[in-house]
């Protein structure tokens, strides 16, 4: 049983740590205006299935890197995600579709 949760906490800690270089992508790929590196970044992040606040702050920042790539509809169902979380306010989310023309 030892052994079982020995291996479960470095599985765990590479995921943590995957998701961490995978979300650096992403943020170093949206400041550089490389919106398909972005995207792609944040939704591996998104796979990995990061607890808060880096889930709701991914889905923000894949909403960010989708409306870059123009691809609206898309973002605003990630600007939907971050809401719903709870981390970005719901108004602030709701600001940003309706200056999308979203919502």
């Amino acid at each position: 049983a030892h052994d079982a949760r020995a291996t479960f906490f470095l599985v765990g800690e590479r995921i943590a740590r995957e998701i961490r270089e995978r979300f650096a992508r992403g943020m170093t790929a949206l400041a550089r205006a490389d919106y398909a590196t972005a995207i792609t970044e944040f939704e591996e992040a998104l796979r990995r299935n990061p607890v808060e606040p880096q889930n709701s702050t991914a889905h923000y920042n894949l909403a960010l890197a989708l409306s870059g790539a123009h691809e609206f509809d898309r973002a605003a169902g990630e600007l939907q995600a971050a809401r719903v979380s709870g981390r970005f306010p719901a108004k602030l989310c709701t600001v940003y579709l309706l200056l999308a023309g979203i919502e």
